[in-house]
């Protein structure tokens, strides 16, 4: 007897217009090797040819692509982009929030699935799964940073570009300290001494500095353009503003003690 074919397609669409909140779903981002863990256990023939394909992403693999001076370049373009954020560029604060909301709702998502009773019958893979974007505690932060920091210490490379990126990283990190603390002192401002702004390769930028022009064609335009040199000069603007804030602060509950103490 030859073997012959048959088309389940309307069969098969029919049936999966019958499944419940939960039950497998075949996508090309949800695949069934990544949902069924009971197939191994109740026959693993089924499993047969199946390939265990999980998502990894390190450092290595991230960096694989990029030279220490695109790295430089990135870190570079991050802190004017975050400095740009704290001088309240609209433009800025409208990506990042766009990105932040994004994220947040990445976050809600896993949690849903972690929390419901589907997590513990089917074992998920999620792109997130590990990932707290939500997480802000400082503790956390000091040690990703520290992490990147030795990661980047292994690196076979040139000895000069790596240190820049080293003295980035703890320039961040003295950053946190000063959020968290509230105190400055002037390691910070010996850290960010070492920079060499030339070190790293230009990053394009990702928004048009126009951008205000296009929408508030009947105000004068605010035409910031993110310029490495121009916002890491701001960066020592920065420190001097919020130290003057750290003296009012002092001051301020030094005096109110004085009241209250009367």
């Amino acid at each position: 007897m030859k073997p012959f074919t048959v088309d389940i397609t309307k069969d098969f669409k029919e049936a999966c217009s019958k499944l419940s909140l939960g039950e497998l779903v075949v996508s090309e981002k949800f695949n069934s090797f990544t949902a069924m863990t009971a197939i191994p256990l109740m026959d693993p023939v089924m499993d047969t040819g199946m390939e265990y394909t999980p998502d990894t992403w390190t450092l290595d693999e991230a960096a694989k692509d990029l030279d220490l001076k695109q790295l430089v370049g990135l870190v570079d373009a991050l802190f004017v982009s975050l400095l740009d954020h704290l001088n309240a560029n609209e433009r800025n604060q409208y990506a990042e929030y766009l990105l932040q909301i994004v994220l947040t709702e990445a976050v809600l998502a896993r949690e849903i699935i972690k929390s419901s009773q589907i997590f513990f019958e089917e074992d998920f893979f999620p792109d997130l799964q590990g990932l707290d974007f939500a997480a802000t505690e400082y503790d956390v932060l000091v040690g990703v940073f520290e992490s990147l920091k030795l990661d980047f210490l292994k690196l076979d490379s040139n000895k000069q570009t790596k240190q820049q990126l080293i003295d980035r990283i703890e320039f961040h990190l003295k950053f946190i300290e000063i959020l968290q603390t509230e105190q400055i002192d002037e390691q910070a401002l010996k850290a960010f001494s070492k920079f060499d702004f030339n070190d790293g390769a230009d990053m394009q930028n990702a928004f048009d500095y126009k951008f205000n022009r296009y929408l508030f064609t009947n105000t004068t335009p605010d035409q910031q353009k993110l310029s490495m040199m121009d916002g890491f000069k701001q960066w020592r603007e920065l420190f001097d503003q919020l130290l003057e804030i750290n003296r009012m602060k002092t001051n301020y509950t030094k005096v109110t003690h004085f009241n209250t103490d009367r």
